[in-house]
């Protein structure tokens, strides 16, 4: 605070400075995330999340276990790799962030639409959260058929509050349309 009867003092910015900030700022953000880069990670395939992706929770560090035997069955494939999140009313488990948050996504939406639809705060029989098991790789899905003894036609199971799906990455399709 200024005493009483002071003058105020003007504040003077160059144009220039202003001007000047946007492209500092930049540079200040790009230079610290070049810094925060661990060397030879330009380039390397490492998944990077983006906003509003499913966020990757331990697996130690999930609500609850899944009890269902083909659980382990399908955690058992390349168990490096799986990753695991979590919303509200499932647990999914996945490789990839980007294939599992477009699902996450649906699988909150048509919840809470249903439970809407059907008068309920939540779904009745419900002794926790499902768990949702994504695999993007084909041969990956024919080792659990034979590990789950499914048959071969099976694109995906529902068993014992658990879904076993398969979502390709690879196939994309050219508009909106939605294959069922």
């Amino acid at each position: 605070m200024r005493p009483a009867g002071a003058p105020a003092r003007a504040c003077v910015v160059r144009r220039e400075a202003i001007s000047a900030f946007p492209r500092a700022l930049l540079a200040l953000v790009f230079a610290g995330a070049i810094a925060g880069l661990p060397a030879g990670a330009a380039g390397e395939n490492e998944e990077v999340s983006g906003l509003n992706s499913l966020p990757e929770v331990e697996f130690t560090a999930l609500s609850q276990r899944d009890w269902n035997p083909l659980g382990s069955r399908a955690l058992a494939i390349h168990p490096a790799d799986w990753k695991h999140g979590e919303t509200e009313h499932f647990i999914y488990h996945f490789i990839h962030s980007y294939v599992a948050t477009p699902i996450s996504l649906e699988a909150e939406f048509n919840y809470r639409v249903i439970a809407k639809e059907l008068g309920l705060e939540t779904m009745p029989n419900a002794s926790g959260k499902s768990h949702i098991y994504i695999f993007e790789e084909p041969e990956d899905w024919k080792i659990f058929q034979g590990n789950a003894h499914l048959e071969p036609w099976t694109g995906g199971i529902h068993s014992l509050g658990s879904l076993f799906i398969v979502r390709d990455p690879s196939f994309k399709f050219s508009n909106n349309s939605l294959g069922h």
